[in-house]
């Protein structure tokens, strides 16, 4: 059967990183062993094939498969009329005060400074935030994420902290406050936000940058 098939594999979550020098000894130290390899965006920034590893591409579902069953939630994205490079088409706390006040918010940020003052902006306007970074320490990263959790904080900010590995389903908005240039880093922060929750029926992609007439809209097959 297939339990017995697999006896004895490696598997690998986030397989995408297989291409990383740190993952080199471990993939070879099990040569030998069947390997199964799961991601949600199989590509590599650094253009490393994934073919060194796995033999196979499986497509287990679709966007559209994934939403008609629940595991996902359609998505509202709001974009300016043209991608605008490293510009954003409006302020991130000025989208948010238009579109989504008071909804659970992911910001990510072109720079740790950026992230720091955006931070502070939403606070003083009523939304509490906190940003993580890269200089972030663990405990305080651990409060920050606690309370955001709990609601106690509106919103998080970030550069790449959040980006990939984050779990919390409630999120609601998802704001792109940078460019992008890899399609597999832009729809690990977008899947961010299309968990579903109790009580929620959408995410809101606030793209101010407008990276998604590169990439493609968050949802598309």
């Amino acid at each position: 059967g297939h339990h017995n098939y697999f006896a004895g594999g490696v598997l690998v979550h986030n397989c995408h990183h297989v291409g990383a020098e740190d993952w080199t000894t471990v993939i070879a130290d099990y040569a030998n062993a069947r390997k199964l390899g799961l991601t949600a965006t199989p590509q590599r920034r650094d253009g490393k094939p994934l073919g060194d590893v796995f033999q196979s591409l499986v497509v287990a579902a679709q966007y559209s498969e994934l939403i008609r069953a629940g595991h996902l939630v359609p998505c509202r994205l709001l974009r300016p009329p043209k991608p605008l490079g490293s510009d954003l088409a409006v302020d991130p706390l000025a989208a948010y005060l238009k579109h989504t006040p008071g909804r659970s918010a992911i910001v990510f940020s072109r720079s740790i400074e950026d992230a720091e003052k955006l931070a502070v902006s939403f606070t003083a306007a009523g939304h509490p935030a906190a940003c993580i970074s890269a200089n972030t320490p663990g405990a305080m990263r651990a409060h920050a994420i606690d309370a955001f959790r709990s609601g106690d904080l509106r919103c998080l900010t970030c550069v790449f902290t959040l980006t990939e590995g984050f779990d919390h389903p409630a999120t609601e908005v998802v704001i792109l406050a940078r460019g992008c240039a890899h399609v597999g880093t832009y729809l690990q922060m977008v899947g961010r936000g299309l968990r579903p929750a109790p009580g929620k029926t959408q995410a809101i992609i606030l793209d101010l940058a407008g990276i998604s007439w590169i990439h493609g809209t968050p949802t598309e097959d």
